[in-house]
This record gives structure tokens, C-alpha cells and sequence, in this order.
């Protein structure tokens, strides 16, 4: 997916931006950008905003006197010096924009997902008629016709419509009057099509 895309891209970046980091309060064995797992996981706990901002302060931290460090970019440094590494102030550029596109682009999606489905979820149980109340017809039908013939008999009607919730029954409810009943008949005396008009 585009989110997976990104957090490699950017764990490669990590990588090479900081490589020898030295270890801190919050860049440590546990987080780090070390290796590209190590970079990966170390994303995905800064996505979520668990204290990211400290990872930030420990990527940017340059020389100061009470903070000893090399700035090291090639490998012969590293091997005199070790993980000794200084911080960077791109650092600030790499973590922030990763906040915001993480924050602002794909967690807001995310939600506008979740709150899609939501209001397609509220609009079917607003419906007179929705899948629920179907499926329910069709499973009872199904009992009353085994064999699947489309059709039932006149005096399995009251059954299905008695065992049915409304709209579609009276199940649990008074009895209710109706304008009138139409099916087509056969010569057996089934029901095949069946159309219910409420009295208002």
C-alpha cells in the first residue's frame, strides 16, 4: 500500500541521515536508525505521537558541552569514532514532514473511511426495508419451500407473515388489517408473488 511505500522511504532515509547516532535518553537500543527494521519501528512508534517530539530533540542535537559527539559521514570515521554521531537539523524537515503527512493525509482518511461506513451503516437501519429484514424473508421462505419452487401454499402464508418482524410481518405486534391481499394463483392453490398494502 501508499503507506507502506512511504515508511520504507523514509526508513531508508533515516538510515542514511543517521547511521551513528549517538545513543540518548530516546535513541537508544530500542529506537533507533540503525538498520532498516530498526528505522521502520522506530517510525511507526513516531506515528503514534508517542514522544516523538524527544526523538526529534535526540536526532537534532548537535556538539555542546555537555553533549560530546563527531559528526561522522564515511566509514573510516565511523571506525575511529564509533557510534559517536551528532544529530542533524534536517532532522527537523525529515520528522515534522512525517508528522504531517502521517497526521493530516493518511490518519485523516483513515477516519473518513470509518466515518463512511458509519453513515452508510445508519442510512440501511434507517430504512423501512433493509438487508436484515430480507434476509430474514428469504430464510423463512427457504423453510416453507425446501425445494426451492418459488412458491407456497395458501396455508403457509399466515406462517410466514406470523414468524416475520414488521415491515414485513406482525410478528410481536397487534394484528394488522391490510387493503387487500393479492397473489397469483395456480391451480394448486399457491402463493408465487405476494403484495401487502398497510391500511393507513
Amino acid at each position: 500500500s501508499e503507506m507502506c511505500i512511504r515508511d520504507s522511504i523514509y526508513s531508508i532515509i533515516g538510515m542514511n541521515m543517521f547511521p551513528f547516532l549517538k545513543s540518548q535518553s530516546s535513541i537508544n537500543a530500542d529506537a533507533n536508525f540503525e538498520t532498516f527494521g530498526n528505522s521502520l519501528l522506530t517510525l511507526l512508534r513516531i506515528s503514534t505521537g508517542e514522544g516523538w517530539d524527544k526523538i526529534l530533540a535526540d536526532t537534532s542535537r548537535s556538539l555542546q558541552p555537555n553533549f560530546w559527539c563527531y559528526d561522522i559521514s564515511t566509514y573510516d570515521e565511523y571506525l575511529k569514532y564509533g557510534m559517536m554521531g551528532c544529530g542533524s537539523m534536517w532532522s527537523y524537515l525529515y520528522l515534522i514532514s512525517f508528522q504531517v503527512i502521517f497526521t493530516m493525509i493518511f490518519l485523516n482518511l483513515f477516519i473518513a473511511v470509518i466515518l463512511e461506513s458509519f453513515n452508510a451503516a445508519s442510512k440501511s437501519e434507517n430504512q423501512t426495508v433493509n438487508e436484515n429484514h430480507l434476509g430474514e424473508y428469504n430464510s423463512l421462505w427457504e423453510s416453507l419451500d425446501p425445494q426451492g419452487r418459488g412458491c407456497i401454499k395458501y396455508s403457509q402464508l399466515e406462517i410466514l407473515l406470523g414468524q416475520m418482524k414488521e415491515p414485513l410481518g406482525f410478528l410481536n405486534t397487534k394484528p394488522v388489517s391490510y387493503t387487500h391481499l393479492r397473489a397469483h394463483e395456480t391451480g394448486r392453490n399457491l402463493v408465487c408473488r405476494l403484495l401487502l398494502e398497510k391500511k393507513k
